[in-house]
């Protein structure tokens, strides 16, 4: 009814605001006797282009109008016998032109050197008593002394009475077609239009109305507390406008624009939450939408707790008053499920986006997006994903699904939701129940031999797997109601066959002219609450269109319970802690029920590599991924196959990090080397859980030449070069001296270089009885093995060789040489001294990534010598603060790079100005580089750096190791 009534009331002829005339704001000759004065921001004018409607105490009624834009106008009618234009003139004004009933009479020039405020620029008298139009325009030029071209209107001063220009279509703020989105107030007054204003005072609230006219204005109050907002026409921003006056009225015109195209629109106000400097608040009002047509249906809005709205899966309803509706979802778990039914032509989904948030999956009618909700920083009520163009006749299904994935820099991977808009209706969503997200790499999948795990940085979790060999399977075992496939669909993919419980079930093409990423291309609901099995069978075939006929898969989504795949007879899972896998460098062991075999080893050092052998035809490292883990290089029978990433949103354990199938079934070695990632400084660990064949472990050896620090020698030995050693030289005893050699692991050789001058040696193994060993050859043979003992239980083991003074009869000599050792596991140290250096060498490796910072000398940040001093104090031995009072206590000192021996120290940049300290940790297993650990300069954190960019090089005095 009140609509009904305004309307009525927009025909009639109305005095919008009267008022006496103050003769103190007449210009001379400018200004009417008896006149009425209407205000600028009156409803009635017809207003075109863009004008801004400003607050001011020095304008008439509080308030002016001014444009910038050529072509702005506005129309002010009446029925009388003059009018007059008040404006403001001044240095920055520019020239409007006039025109009376359609008639262009003059162009005036608001330009002054003074402002002159409220004055009468323009007048006209002795019109015929009838109904006249009066229009101002901008026309984009100025005088030549103006700094601006804009133009401003204050009010109209008439001798008679003010007409509604044109009809238009008012609509109160409580009108179900506007769409409100954000903490708004609504306020109950008879002082406002419809008796309610609807406000809101922070950044994040939108009022959005759609309609099809050609014209629009925002009606609300003006006063000393109120704000600004920023107005948007179909997408684009018409600029900043202010509430702001220094008097409180109501039902003014804030913003007005004409001249559209007559057609479709869609009006945005944006409250910003700021202010004019004179302002007290920032409160911002909604009374009326003016409309030049008519208003169209707009969203509607459903909560994430609304009824209509079925969840499934562990999703947590948290209070935000930031929020819509005051509340939102989360989960952090993938396969949490929401569903939506409308009947529309568009939906869209609301939620926050931000740092710790992760990614979504949105579907509408089985066609799937993938939706990042990550931001730098908090971002409340997003619309993260609309969709239009939709059937508007048709019901439409809609599903938000968590992927427990994260993309971009997000620090986790929750998935959010805040609200569903739809332009339409919505009906009652179905139950659905919870799927289980099962990857391609899931030990419950059986995929035959020829498949291959790839990175794809766009599939669930960046891998997928595949064939592209006919007859190759995936199945999957389940216990429930319900299976879907996930796999991208690409212009070079071809067909497979879905068997369920032994019957085909359908054959799915998965080529597509444009790659489309985690796609459900097959789905089946309804089965019987029991077992079933799912086989997806390449077939060798394609699409005419296609280039191949490869097919990929991204994983399963199924209901109720897994089950595991059959495995083969020769199917062996040989865990981390097994003799049989060497690991050499730093590794760390933890235990935990959610890894196989209940712990599993990481390494971030930068020799750190695990050694496995076996004969078979597949092979896979299982392991585990989390935010701290990084990259590895995995190399089968020295070939460098993958680079592995094991960086993840969060902990996942016993995972298949790589996979080799259809290998040759003959004698096969996997060496899993850490990327320390040099360049960057960084120190993930990598981690190994197990390993898994098809085929028979065997095991391995790895040799250290006898300058290895853990290796004792008491008594009297030599140092010799010789050609063909295996490190370039032999260690010689010629009188009573002992070797001494501790291991972790089930096998130990030794190696010497045997000949006519050689004697007789005593090799004892835990202390047991020794074996005497013949060094004697007719000829010299160097590198040459000597003994070997294998079956040892796995576990720490010594070995020493001793010199005997004896020597076959046909020998010169009753000295004795040691070349290298060769062991199934890792050397430890079998010396205090040794063992000191493995827990130096082992707490720098630990500080990498920790900051500098100048005099800090840990546990949480160091300078350099703060962390060589922190290093060597684990071990029981003290140093000075001081690179240079450390470089005191080396002797020998200015000792050869080959000499160096990790724990040792090296400095810059000479003996003289020794300025700089770090740490030699050995060499690069792979890429021979000798290297440090150091805490560089402000600003870096603890990383490695190449022992050849040093200077001098010293080592501790043997009198402060300990004995």
């Amino acid at each position: 009814m009140r609509l009904r009534t305004a309307l009525i009331a927009c025909a009639a002829t109305i005095a919008l605001v009267s008022a006496p005339m103050s003769t103190a704001t007449r210009a001379a000759g400018l200004t009417l006797s008896g006149a009425t004065r209407v205000q600028q921001d009156a409803r009635g004018l017809a207003w075109t282009g863009f004008w801004s409607h400003q607050g001011s105490a020095s304008a008439s009624g509080d308030s002016r109008a001014y444009s910038r834009t050529s072509g702005s106008s506005v129309t002010f009618a009446f029925t009388g016998t003059a009018v007059s234009v008040v404006a403001e003139r001044g240095p920055k004004w520019g020239r409007m032109s006039v025109e009376i009933d359609g008639v262009r009479r003059t162009t005036v020039d608001l330009y002054s050197s003074t402002t002159r405020r409220g004055a009468g620029v323009y007048k006209i008298t002795g019109l015929p008593s009838a109904r006249h139009t009066i229009k101002l325009t901008a026309t984009g030029l100025k005088n030549s002394k103006s700094t601006s071209s804009r133009i401003n209107v204050d009010a109209f001063d008439v001798v008679g009475a003010s007409t509604r220009v044109k009809s238009a279509a008012l609509y109160e703020q409580a009108d179900g077609r506007l769409f409100w989105d954000g903490p708004w107030r609504t306020y109950t007054s008879s002082w406002y239009s419809g008796d309610s204003l609807r406000t809101a005072t922070g950044s994040a609230a939108e009022m959005v109305a759609e309609f099809n006219g050609d014209s629009v204005a925002l009606v609300g109050p003006r006063g000393p507390a109120y704000g600004r907002a920023e107005v948007f026409v179909d997408g684009k921003s018409q600029g900043i406008v202010s509430a702001y006056g220094p008097a409180s009225v109501t039902r003014r015109v804030l913003w007005a624009r004409g001249g559209l195209a007559d057609g479709r629109h869609t009006l945005v106000v944006r409250v910003l939450g700021k202010r004019d400097s004179a302002s007290k608040g920032t409160t911002f009002g909604v009374d009326v939408i003016e409309v030049g047509g008519s208003m169209t249906q707009s969203w509607r809005r459903a909560e994430e707790t609304d009824t209509r709205i079925t969840h499934a899966g562990s999703w947590t309803h948290s209070s935000n008053s930031s929020m819509s509706g005051g509340k939102y979802s989360h989960t952090t778990s993938a396969g949490g499920v929401v569903r939506v039914r409308f009947k529309g032509s568009a939906f869209r989904v609301v939620a926050p986006r931000g740092r710790s948030y992760g990614q979504i999956e949105v579907t509408c009618d089985g066609k799937s997006s993938i939706v990042s909700l990550y931001s730098s920083s908090l971002r409340v009520r997003q619309r993260v994903f609309t969709l239009g163009g939709l059937d508007a006749a048709d019901t439409h299904e809609v599903e938000v699904r968590s992927l427990g994935t994260k993309a971009g820099s997000a620090r986790w991977h929750t998935a959010t939701i805040d609200a569903i808009d739809v332009r339409g209706t919505f009906s009652q969503a179905p139950d659905v129940s919870p799927f289980i997200a099962l990857e391609e790499d899931a030990s419950q999948i059986a995929l035959s031999p020829s498949w291959r795990l790839a990175r794809d940085s766009s599939a669930s979790h960046g891998r997928i797997a595949t064939s592209t060999s006919k007859g190759q399977t995936a199945k999957v075992r389940f216990n429930g109601t319900a299976v879907r496939l996930v796999a991208p669909k690409t212009p070079s993919s071809g067909k497979a066959r879905i068997v369920v419980d032994g019957e085909t079930a359908a054959t799915v093409d998965l080529y597509s002219g444009t790659k489309e990423n985690r796609r459900v291309v097959w789905s089946r609901s309804g089965l019987a609450d029991a077992e079933h099995s799912v086989t997806v069978e390449a077939l060798g075939t394609r699409n005419s269109e296609s280039s191949g006929s490869s097919i990929s898969i991204d994983g399963f989504h199924v209901t109720g319970d897994l089950e595991e795949p059959a495995r083969p007879t020769d199917f062996h899972r040989i865990q981390q802690s097994d003799s049989r896998v060497i690991r050499s460098g730093y590794w760390k062991t933890t235990s935990t029920s959610a890894a196989s075999g209940g712990s599993h080893s990481t390494s971030r050092d930068a020799r750190g590599i695990a050694t496995f052998k076996f004969k078979g035809t597949q092979v896979a490292w299982i392991g585990s991924r989390d935010t701290s883990y990084g990259r590895a290089h995995v190399y089968l029978d020295g070939r460098l196959v993958a680079t592995v990433d094991n960086h993840n949103y969060a902990t996942e354990h016993a995972r298949v990090l790589w996979r080799a199938v259809g290998l040759s079934d003959t004698t096969h070695t996997l060496r899993i080397h850490v990327d320390d990632d040099l360049a960057t400084g960084s120190s993930y660990w990598v981690p190994i859980d197990s390993i898994e064949i098809v085929g028979e472990p065997e095991q391995t050896t790895l040799r250290a030449d006898q300058t290895d620090y853990h290796i004792g020698w008491s008594g009297t030995w030599s140092t010799l070069s010789r050609s063909g050693a295996y490190g370039g030289t032999v260690r010689r005893a010629t009188r009573a001296a002992n070797g001494t050699v501790t291991f972790v692991g089930s096998r130990v050789l030794l190696f010497s270089e045997v000949g006519p001058a050689a004697g007789k040696a005593k090799i004892a193994v835990d202390g047991g009885s020794p074996v005497t060993v013949d060094l004697y050859r007719a000829q010299r043979a160097p590198n040459t093995r000597i003994f070997e003992k294998s079956g040892l239980p796995n576990g720490s083991h010594t070995v020493v060789i001793s010199y005997t003074g004896t020597r076959n009869p046909s020998s010169s000599s009753n000295a004795i040489n040691v070349d290298a050792v060769a062991t199934g596991g890792v050397l430890t140290g079998s010396t205090p001294a040794a063992k000191a250096r493995d827990t130096i060498i082992k707490t720098a490796i630990d500080q990498l990534g920790k900051p500098y910072i100048w005099a800090a000398d840990g546990p949480d940040s160091f300078d350099c010598s703060g962390l060589t001093m922190y290093c060597y104090a684990k071990a029981g031995m003290s140093l000075p603060h001081y690179s240079g009072a450390q470089w005191d206590l080396c002797s020998p000192k200015s000792i050869s790079m080959s000499q160096m021996i990790p724990g040792d120290l090296a400095f810059s940049s000479r003996p003289s100005y020794i300025h700089h300290v770090g740490l030699y940790i050995g060499k690069d297993p792979i890429t021979g580089r000798r290297m440090t650990i150091n805490a560089p300069s402000s600003g870096r954190n603890v990383e490695y750096r190449d022992l050849d960019t040093y200077g001098c090089f010293g080592r501790i005095a043997s009198s402060r190791w300990p004995k």
